[in-house]
């Protein structure tokens, strides 16, 4: 896959199904994420298109809720590509996952670099809920998300960053710029991007 930096993942927020769209420098269409609705454990399609014609890829969680849940990436024939696991109780604190491989090799670590960001963001998010306070913190928390972002980082089994997945300002939708620290082998790209993909997609909400 030849790719043109930067990269951007975008979300538009007013969809009935989270739908993402992984594009590069030159707003080409690389990959596609399509979460499914109506089901009790989290289920994605990933397309090689916008239109959702091509599909390459599912992603699988291996149970409804529940710390330290895997979800299984498969080519559409089945075949195991890898998993992305949370990190069990450790995340509580700082979002972490690993990444690993069809033979349950760590490929990759991805760590939030500033969990106060999400420490605050999840206070505006209990304060929401409740009546009259909302009102007040919503407005406040719409402006809180739009300057403060966060950000995460896709370390190999060294420990070396590789990448740097950040949040971008935006109001009408969710934006992420995927930014190379290191060069990653050719044969590993793909699965990369879709390491990256899925850690917007878990944690989206955030910021």
């Amino acid at each position: 896959m030849s790719l043109s930096y930067p990269l951007q993942v975008k979300m538009p927020i007013l969809t009935l199904s989270p739908e993402l769209h992984l594009e590069d420098a030159g707003g080409r269409n690389l990959l596609t994420f399509k979460q499914k609705i109506w089901t009790l454990r989290e289920a994605t399609t990933v397309f090689a298109d916008k239109a959702k014609r091509q599909p390459l890829y599912t992603l699988q969680a291996d149970r409804v809720i529940g710390f330290g849940a895997k979800h299984l990436i498969r080519r559409t024939d089945g075949t195991l590509v890898g998993v992305f696991e949370n990190d069990g109780l450790r995340s509580l604190w700082r979002a972490r996952y690993w990444v690993k491989d069809a033979q349950g090799n760590v490929i990759y670590h991805a760590v939030e670099e500033n969990p106060w960001v999400a420490l605050v963001d999840g206070l505006f998010g209990l304060l929401d809920e409740i009546p009259v306070v909302g009102l007040f913190t919503g407005l406040l928390g719409m402006v809180f998300s739009y300057f403060i972002n966060p950000s995460y980082l896709l370390k190999d089994s060294y420990g070396t960053p590789r990448y740097r997945v950040r949040k971008q300002r935006s109001f009408f939708e969710r934006r992420f710029l995927l930014e190379p620290l290191e060069a990653v082998p050719e044969e590993w790209e793909e699965f990369t991007l879709l390491a990256m993909m899925r850690l917007v997609q878990l944690e989206r909400r955030q910021g």
